[in-house]
């Protein structure tokens, strides 16, 4: 198995997931795959570790089935931050994922190892839902998690 993988890139837990999303990307921008875009809220705060590690994962193997199966030139990645949730939202504009196989992936029945179904269950363990839309322009990952309110420090009254 591909270990590297599973280990936490030190930038997310020092820095948090904008700047370790920001050198992800950066990193794969430079190598001659899709080039991604990213937008990200700059005023969001750090949010609970394995919330951070289970978005950082969604958006790693989001890029990892474009460059494989998509074939399309470049892709989004965008963070929207919701009251009560953050949506995490992967797309290209590649050829799409045949009906027959979108249909498993939605339904978590995809082969066992196929790095989506892990990520769906990640984000269904907290408290959260991932969907694939895909058509003949591209494919959509989409991942909702519920987001307790932040926790404001103590301001003086």
């Amino acid at each position: 198995g591909n270990l590297a993988y599973l280990i936490q890139p030190p930038l997310l837990e020092e820095e948090g997931l904008g700047p370790a999303l920001r050198a992800f990307v950066a990193g794969y921008n430079r190598r001659l795959g899709p080039q991604i875009s990213l937008s990200f809220p700059s005023q969001l705060r750090r949010l609970p570790s394995d919330v951070e590690t289970t978005l950082f994962r969604v958006a790693q193997e989001a890029l990892a089935n474009i460059e494989r199966h998509s074939g399309s030139a470049t892709a989004e990645i965008r963070f929207l931050s919701k009251p009560g949730e953050l949506l995490l939202v992967v797309a290209d504009h590649g050829c799409g994922i045949s009906k027959e196989i979108l249909k498993q992936l939605n339904r978590g029945t995809a082969l066992p190892g196929i790095g989506i179904a892990g990520m769906r269950e990640r984000v269904r363990l907290l408290g959260g839902l991932m969907e694939i839309y895909s058509s003949s322009a591209g494919t959509t990952v989409t991942a909702k998690l519920p987001i307790k309110r932040p926790q404001l420090g103590r301001q003086s009254a």
